[in-house]
């Protein structure tokens, strides 16, 4: 609270957070909050394919493919990714990325026997756009539902690269993901509706076409440089007419 009632400019990233931060300052200092929300890096539409990642992980498996990039710490709760791992056996299940409970959910996947699980490390950029071509799905995840003003990053960069995502979070991540109609939602506490999610959208066969125009509106719609651009301009608009009238 002191902190917000000392700014000159408070700036927030999703819709809850500006509905949250609105009501403590009150509809008099509205003007001085500006929505910024997240979104995709314009540089993912020219980056090219890695064919090194496509020989290592897809040339050679036919099977689906669901895959998770990202931290592997708390906030994810990706103990629900190896149950659906231990319950789908047929489903090749990769995690991309590094955090503190990498070992212990490696040391369970051990312990379970689940060899349709591979634990991949870190990759680039260019790999992580690869892998979400060729995956059958992606796994985006937060712990719980009450992080309702939550929008995870790879939700963004899933859907600009058109690969259909599972989303297991409630509140404006969904709302997202609805805009585009890519993917199925379950919540974190549910694990019978992450299964049937992940069932429905296993089997649902997204043409080219329809991954391509999500890709096209998450760039159009999206783009976290137009969303730099626009929080310049009113730092530009406020701040120059502060200064004029000074």
């Amino acid at each position: 609270n002191k902190s917000l009632s000392a700014a000159d400019l408070i700036a927030t990233v999703s819709p809850g957070k500006m509905d949250k931060i609105s009501r403590r300052i009150g509809p008099e200092r509205m003007n001085d909050l500006v929505y910024v929300p997240n979104g995709v890096d314009d540089s993912y539409a020219g980056i090219k394919e890695d064919e090194s990642i496509v020989d290592l992980y897809f040339k050679n498996d036919s099977r689906a493919t669901c895959v998770y990039v990202g931290n592997i710490g708390v906030a994810q709760g990706l103990s629900n990714l190896l149950e659906l791992a231990r319950m789908r056996p047929q489903v090749r299940f990769l995690l991309f990325g590094a955090g503190a409970e990498k070992e212990s959910l490696m040391e369970r996947a051990a312990r379970e026997k689940l060899t349709n699980v591979q634990f991949c490390g870190k990759i680039g950029a260019g790999a992580v756009w690869t892998v979400l071509k060729h995956a059958s799905m992606a796994y985006v995840p937060l712990v719980n539902s009450n992080l309702k003003d939550s929008i995870p990053s790879k939700l963004y960069e899933s859907l600009a690269c058109g690969c259909p995502v599972l989303l297991v979070a409630a509140g404006d991540s969904v709302k997202l993901l609805e805009e585009t109609g890519l993917g199925d939602h379950a919540l974190p506490e549910n694990l019978d509706d992450i299964v049937s999610s992940f069932d429905a959208l296993i089997v649902r066969s997204f043409s080219t076409e329809e991954k391509e125009a999500v890709s096209r509106y998450m760039f159009e719609h999206h783009s976290r440089q137009s969303a730099a651009k626009q929080f310049a301009d009113a730092l530009i608009a406020r701040y120059e007419t502060a200064d004029d009238d000074e």
